[in-house]
């Protein structure tokens, strides 16, 4: 890409969020393909593409460059794997059935819910067909992924450190996680469509998921919609009674699954239903794009932070305790946008956090870090200020939303003041968490 001119340096996010974009691309094509193989129609096989393609839920985890598309596009391309050798059965590819799904398996350990619910799948349809060859195809497919994420399973759980435990990992009620899944249909998940919208979603995705359940009731390929709605399903039962389910993130390539396995049915009641949805899903569209902005506010703060000068500049971020933890989002978004020109520092020590690997002392530290993050050590503070060789501080704060917050940034912009630093200027940012950044300067160090 240098001869484009797209370095690191110059468009850092590129390089970020290049595999998951390129992940839903490929995903897309991946069931153009699969469903132009079985029918020949290259507008039926738009339109189950546009189905993954114009999903608001995988739309905006393409951006996100987390693992989750990557993860959809495996799962994606694994079930077209599946269906073709369910039509056409071969040697080749049961073993690439079989190695695909133990890729999977190591990539995205809720693989195992779809898994499980293929094996159930496949029990169901050889109680009914009595077919062996389907059975052994279907096992070549399950087995190997399986073991694999039981596997790795069993390894997190002996290895995981002792601790509080990552707070948003509890359990959450089982209505939650099913609202907040059927939500994704017409919205990121991350806020709330029109209600008729909402309401249009929910009713095309069951005539749809009727329609395709009737449509491939004789065939073989009625295993991968049940394997996907069971998978899903699973996934929100463990997210209840287990918890370590972060709605609807871990759910994205379960999803990508539902909507491949529609591509399979296509019957004029199943297409009719199935390109219902696909345009209610370009309503989320709009939304899902402006909660890819709004999500995070690390890139707009850093573009206010880069014009200052380097020599005597200092940030000093105070860490987000609404969700029950410090979230240290501001301190490391800063450090990548600004190639950590200018050290930055976080309350309530101003303690150096770019020298320090992983997030598990921030993230399972238990009730005890969360006092320690909401402690306000004012004289400790105004000892350091003073002595620090700084006169320029940016200070980036949350909009208070719980008290610890609100008492920790007045405290901190008292020790300010009573060190010789003067609020020189302040602006609100938006996008999560609401933001204010101010540059405070001592004009007499």
């Amino acid at each position: 890409m240098r001869p484009l001119g797209l370095t690191l340096q110059r468009d850092p996010e590129l390089y970020l969020r290049l595999l998951s974009i390129l992940s839903l691309a490929a995903a897309a094509v991946t069931v153009y393909a699969a469903a132009f193989r079985l029918t020949r129609d290259w507008w039926w096989s738009t339109v189950s593409a546009l189905l993954i393609g114009a999903s608001p839920i995988l739309l905006f985890y393409a951006f996100e460059a987390r693992v989750w598309e990557f993860a959809t596009l495996c799962v994606i391309a694994w079930l077209a794997l599946l269906a073709s050798a369910l039509t056409q059965r071969s040697r080749g590819k049961l073993i690439a059935g079989a190695l695909l799904g133990i890729v999977l398996g190591h990539l995205y350990i809720y693989a195992a819910c779809l898994f499980g619910a293929l094996a159930a799948a496949a029990a169901i349809r050889f109680a009914i067909a009595r077919d062996r060859r389907e059975l052994v195809t279907l096992a070549a497919f399950a087995l190997p992924g399986g073991i694999t994420t039981a596997c790795e399973a069993a390894f997190i759980i002996r290895t995981y450190p002792a601790g509080h435990g990552f707070p948003l990992f509890n359990p959450k009620p089982f209505g939650q996680l099913v609202s907040v899944t059927l939500s994704v249909f017409s919205s990121s998940g991350l806020s709330s469509p029109l209600s008729v919208i909402h309401f249009l979603s929910l009713v095309f995705l069951g005539a749809t998921l009727a329609a395709v359940l009737v449509a491939l009731r004789r065939s073989p390929l009625i295993v991968i919609p049940i394997a996907a709605v069971i998978g899903l399903l699973s996934l929100l039962i463990i997210g209840a009674t287990r918890g370590y389910v972060i709605a609807p993130r871990y759910e994205v390539p379960l999803i990508g699954a539902l909507l491949c396995s529609f591509a399979f049915a296509f019957t004029k009641e199943a297409r009719i239903c199935i390109t219902l949805l696909a345009i209610v899903q370009l309503f989320g569209v709009p939304s899902a794009m402006r909660d890819m902005f709004l999500k995070g506010n690390g890139k707009p703060i850093a573009a206010l932070i880069a014009p200052s000068p380097r020599v005597r500049t200092v940030i000093i971020v105070q860490h987000p305790l609404r969700l029950k933890y410090p979230d240290p989002l501001h301190s490391f978004a800063l450090a990548f946008y600004l190639d950590r020109q200018l050290p930055i520092h976080e309350l309530p020590s101003l303690r150096d956090v770019t020298n320090t690997e992983g997030v598990l002392r921030y993230f399972d530290g238990g009730p005890e870090l969360l006092r320690a993050y909401a402690s306000s050590p004012v004289d400790a503070w105004e000892q350091q200020l003073r002595a620090a060789p700084w006169d320029r501080i940016w200070l980036v704060t949350p909009v208070p939303r719980i008290g610890a917050e609100e008492k920790q940034s007045e405290a901190f912009r008292a020790a300010l003041a009573k060190s010789g630093f003067r609020l020189v200027r302040v602006q609100l940012v938006s996008g999560y968490p609401m933001t204010q950044v101010g540059v405070f300067v001592r004009p007499d160090h």
